[in-house]
């Protein structure tokens, strides 16, 4: 384990670097007081679909502000974003080894 303490943005099934940085610091902090930035992996993510790179992306509530603090960003739901977001990464994974072992977790914590 690494001694220092790092900082990480919030992310959306971010990428293995991501959770490797979490694995591997025992100390870290995910900022939730920092502006939010558009197009990032605060609520974007890929995954790999059978026709290449499919980018999922977490809708949001529209805010009269410019600048907006992480911790005050509200989801909107009135798009069926979790249920094409779950049909996109059973469609792509259902097949994988494995995938039915974590089915159910990656399920629960989508909805």
């Amino acid at each position: 384990m690494l001694n220092k303490r790092i900082t990480l943005p919030i992310s959306y099934l971010g990428p293995i670097k991501y959770y490797s940085l979490l694995l591997n610091n025992d100390k870290y902090i995910i900022e939730s007081y920092e502006n939010y930035v558009k197009q990032t992996i605060r609520n974007r993510c890929n995954i790999l679909s059978a026709n290449g790179l499919l980018k999922l992306t977490i809708p949001k509530e529209r805010s009269q502000s410019y600048k907006q603090i992480i911790k005050d960003i509200k989801i909107c739901y009135k798009q069926p974003w979790q249920n094409n977001h779950w049909n996109s990464i059973k469609s792509s994974y259902n097949s994988s080894p494995f995938f039915e072992f974590f089915e159910e977790e990656l399920k629960s914590l989508l909805f």
